[in-house]
């Protein structure tokens, strides 16, 4: 499935029964999803979020909540958090929400799903078995109808780009747009009247 530009559009992704992998720069894909999540959880679907690398800023979200309107406690109460801060927290988590059927949420979002993987304390043949693992469990999650968006960066240390690899054979879409691209996308207005 390619994606293109114009269907990167904050108020439909993720899509329906896929995995959508984003790749990029971190604050730019951040500020894509800060805008995602506000106008679905604005239109009072939950939403689940399992945060791999640390970076969820709910003051920024809250902000761009009050911006156009909305009440950010009532739209943040949509919100279920959880950080976990190894891979095997991370895949017991994922492999946790993949067992819990019916799905309480509208929509699951990944921030950062390699970002404890690429830790270099864990031997790289665990990581990316773990890894494996957890898009396994992502797909039988999207199979059930939970819509899953992952958002990825490339490793900073030479030696484990292969797990982007992975990402891009399990993922039913993968985009890795140019950072203008982005740019543009995050300087458009939220239309939440043409939303609802």
């Amino acid at each position: 499935m390619t994606v293109q530009p114009q269907s990167l559009d904050p108020a439909h992704i993720p899509f329906p029964k896929k995995i959508i992998a984003l790749c990029g720069d971190r604050k730019q894909i951040h500020s894509l999803v800060l805008q995602s999540l506000c106008l679905r959880a604005a239109r009072g679907e939950r939403l689940a979020l399992v945060i791999g690398d640390n970076h969820f800023d709910a003051y920024r979200l809250a902000r761009l909540a009050r911006t156009h309107g909305f009440d950010p406690a009532v739209l943040l109460s949509c919100l279920e958090l959880s950080r976990p801060f190894t891979c095997h927290q991370l895949h017991h988590r994922i492999a946790s929400l993949a067992a819990t059927r019916p799905y309480p949420y509208r929509a699951l979002y990944v921030l950062g799903l390699l970002e404890t993987f690429y830790d270099e304390d864990i031997r790289a043949y665990d990581a990316q078995r773990l890894a494996q693992k957890t898009l396994a469990h992502l797909k039988t999650i999207a199979a059930y109808g939970l819509p899953v968006l992952v958002t990825i960066a490339l490793p900073k240390q030479r030696g484990r780009e292969h797990f982007v690899e992975i990402v891009k054979r399990a993922a039913d879409a993968y985009w890795q747009p140019a950072p203008v691209v982005l740019a543009q996308v995050n300087a458009q207005q939220l239309s939440f009247a043409e939303m609802f």
